[in-house]
């Protein structure tokens, strides 16, 4: 074998062997790539397990208080149409009261409400 075929036939192993070696370490990163992917991947899907645990408490814990709400307002609905607590009030309360009751009305409803006081309009008849 001449020189010149030793020579072609060596730098051809080594330019064999360098693809070889680059292939391999390209292998190597893209396996590390890999497992670092797979563990965003896991610490994702813990996270969102966690929030679905947080969301699933939080969503019992509304329940329960529209609940207790819910039985709140019926108890006091109750408690304050008892018959002893119904008398007569003096006329400037019984005006404060009603005023009162319109204005929580009209914000539930959303209408305006009476631009006039109760004790600013004239006398009927």
């Amino acid at each position: 074998m001449t020189l010149a075929i030793q020579l072609a036939a060596a730098a051809a192993a080594l330019a064999v062997a360098f693809g070889a070696g680059w292939q391999a370490n390209g292998w190597r990163l893209e396996a590390g790539e890999m497992d670092r992917v797979e563990k965003a991947m896991q610490a994702r899907e813990a996270g969102l397990e966690r929030v679905a645990g947080v969301s699933a408490a939080y969503q019992q814990v509304a329940a329960e208080l529209r609940r207790l709400d819910a039985v709140n307002r019926v108890e006091t609905i109750r408690e304050t149409n008892r018959v002893e607590y119904r008398c007569q009030l003096p006329e400037p309360a019984q005006r404060l009261l009603d005023d009162a009751v319109n204005a929580a009305n009209s914000a539930a409803t959303g209408r305006p409400a009476a631009t006039v006081p109760a004790d600013r309009q004239p006398p009927p008849g």
